[in-house]
């Protein structure tokens, strides 16, 4: 089964969005830096993209599930306000020009891909983000208790054995590979914690200083 119909049956089958919790944060940051372009990369159902809209941001969303598209369109109509959503395989690349982005936000969307993938993906925001833009993710943490519940691929990738994302790739991330791929990439990590549901999140600042490299090394 393809990627895509893997996440619109995750969808089918009830998975549910990422909180709201860190949202008057990022407004907050967003307002004080006067981000007023947004991209929600992997937005989902679009709760993240109503939120921001209704504050008066530009924002834009992408995600590769067209279950999950349909559902955001809806979600925007039925609440009166305008934002652009597209279904793309964010993977291969984000379909908007250079420079366009004030910020980027993705919740728990960026470690489901293959390392090279998810490298690529960091390059394709970095070029979407003005310089300075910034870039907020939260990816999951696997704790050790969890691991029953996966079968590893190799020793960087697994997939769930149950559960709503039965059988969808996810790259087993540490702080320390997460600093490595955004530097190489072209990040300046401003901030690094894990959040009271246990997953990594991350506030990092593009820096045009930084070389875009190739893959990260280990």
């Amino acid at each position: 089964m393809s990627r895509s119909k893997l996440w619109d049956k995750a969808y089918e089958l009830g998975l549910k969005p990422s909180p709201l919790i860190h949202m008057p944060m990022l407004a907050r940051l967003f307002k004080r830096e006067r981000a007023r372009r947004i991209l929600d990369l992997g937005c989902g159902e679009g709760q993240h993209m109503l939120y921001l809209a209704k504050r008066g941001f530009e924002v834009y969303g992408v995600d590769l599930s067209s279950t999950a598209i349909e559902r955001a369109k809806d979600l925007l109509k039925k609440n009166g306000v305008k934002a652009r959503v597209i279904r793309c395989d964010a993977f291969k690349g984000i379909p908007f020009k250079s420079n366009f982005f004030n910020a980027i936000i993705s919740f728990r969307t960026v470690n489901h891909g293959r390392k090279k993938e998810i490298e690529r993906l960091f390059r394709e925001a970095n070029r979407v983000l003005i310089d300075n833009g910034m870039l907020f993710i939260t990816i999951r943490k696997l704790p050790r208790h969890a691991r029953k519940f996966v079968k590893f691929t190799d020793e960087e990738h697994y997939v769930p054995i149950g559960g709503k994302e039965k059988g969808i790739i996810h790259f087993k991330f540490t702080k320390e590979k997460l600093r490595k791929m955004l530097a190489h990439t072209g990040f300046r990590v401003n901030k690094l914690w894990v959040d009271e549901y246990g997953y990594y999140c991350l506030l990092a600042l593009k820096d045009k200083k930084l070389k875009i490299l190739g893959e990260t090394p280990e």
